[in-house]
């Protein structure tokens, strides 16, 4: 007989409550954010920006092969928790740079792991709003210890 078919299965897809989404909630009039893509660490340093490292930067002898006294410091332009920066100057190239001193504050304990991974990652970055590492220097006293690490 017509019309008196079984409606029950779609009575329970209209009581069913939609699937919850996996979205945030967004306020009236507000877009969702879109995800944003994390910096890409890279290995290698596009050739432009590495050739104008100095050679113990392209060796790989980058760990204190020079000494600080080869820059000329011109000015403080930066500190922070674990350091000062300078404005200064390569007297062998006369290029400028920003010299970054770490504090080494408890000397006994060695170099700051927070600025061996400071290093290890500046190395690998390649952006335009970042600095870009050319290479590590120490002082006179701490060259040869350094090296030895």
């Amino acid at each position: 007989v017509p019309g008196t078919e079984d409606l029950s299965a779609d009575e329970d897809l209209a009581l069913t409550p939609p699937p919850p989404t996996l979205e945030k909630p967004t306020k009236p009039g507000k877009l969702p954010r879109p995800k944003l893509k994390r910096p890409k660490i890279l290995n290698k340093r596009r050739s432009s920006r590495s050739s104008s490292a100095p050679m113990s930067v392209q060796s790989g002898k980058d760990w204190g092969e020079r000494c600080v006294d080869v820059f000329e410091v011109i000015v403080q332009i930066g500190e922070g928790t674990y350091g000062q920066v300078y404005k200064a100057r390569d007297r062998r190239s006369s290029d400028l740079v920003a010299l970054k001193k770490v504090r080494l504050e408890n000397e006994k304990e060695g170099f700051p792991i927070t600025a061996v991974r400071e290093i290890k990652i500046l190395r690998q970055l390649n952006h335009k709003n970042i600095v870009n590492l050319r290479e590590v220097v120490t002082d006179k006293q701490d060259a040869l210890d350094f090296r030895k690490v």
